[in-house]
């Protein structure tokens, strides 16, 4: 089911207000009349049921008939990714965010082709897609996407205890199971995910020192947009199904 989005901004009180092209959608595609109610979301893991109040020109009024606070995951999934070209990047933005991943850091590598400036003036449209794509899978949070670091910048957002995975094409050894199968109960893993060109030998030799690991996906050269996927996936079903099959006792 397609839940709206609503910003705390648009919710005051017990009242919320639907704007711009949502109450659009609402009213002329969904044909939503008062008096009828449907989901919404304020982005910050509280799920609410609106009932209309009331229908104007370019905006519908709702009441809060009911809320509810939720976590989508136990897991905390962080996503360092090495800017691709378009239009990868902006997959890589809806699938993280389809996948559940809660924060996402767009990095520059030694083989990222476009500079920081260029990313500067677009990240509205980032942040669209992810608005977007959070109302279409029924998201309760938004993916934060943070602003563009450098590859030194690293080490100051990683989380004190995480768990720290790096694809990497030339791993032969370490398979991203044997990881998740020897790794204990983590509550936040960071994710490195390289560029086109992969990593240099420099940058994988750093990103030890920081504590990734580096892991192999298989035999094939997989796109950078493919690794997000294949990664993401499999660190989620690994890890809650541990969870599921070895429930913590209170």
């Amino acid at each position: 089911m397609r839940r709206f989005f609503v910003p705390v901004s648009d919710i005051h009180e017990n009242q919320a207000h639907i704007r711009g092209s949502d109450a659009h959608h609402l009213v002329h595609v969904l044909r939503k009349n008062v008096g009828e109610v449907f989901e919404a979301t304020d982005g910050q893991n509280r799920k609410l049921l609106l009932h209309i109040d009331e229908i104007r020109q370019d905006e519908v009024i709702c009441h809060i008939l009911r809320e509810e606070r939720a976590s989508e995951r136990s897991i905390t999934l962080r996503l360092f990714q090495a800017l691709p070209k378009n239009p990868a990047w902006e997959d890589i933005l809806t699938r993280a965010c389809e996948l559940g991943v809660m924060e996402i850091f767009p990095l520059l590598t030694e083989r990222t082709i476009y500079p920081r400036e260029m990313y500067r003036t677009i990240k509205p449209r980032w942040l669209k897609l992810v608005e977007e794509t959070t109302k279409k899978t029924g998201r309760l949070s938004l993916m934060h996407v943070e602003p563009v670091i450098g590859w030194k910048d690293i080490p100051s957002f990683l989380g004190p205890r995480s768990l720290r995975i790096m694809p990497w094409e030339n791993e032969e050894d370490v398979m991203l199971f044997h990881v998740l199968d020897r790794a204990e109960d983590y509550a936040v893993v960071d994710l490195l995910v390289g560029p086109e060109g992969g990593f240099s030998l420099r940058e994988v030799e750093e990103a030890k020192s920081w504590g990734f690991q580096t892991v192999s996906l298989g035999k094939r050269i997989l796109t950078t947009s493919t690794a997000v996927v294949s990664t993401v996936a499999n660190i989620y079903y690994a890890l809650e199904r541990r969870e599921n099959t070895h429930p913590q006792k209170f």
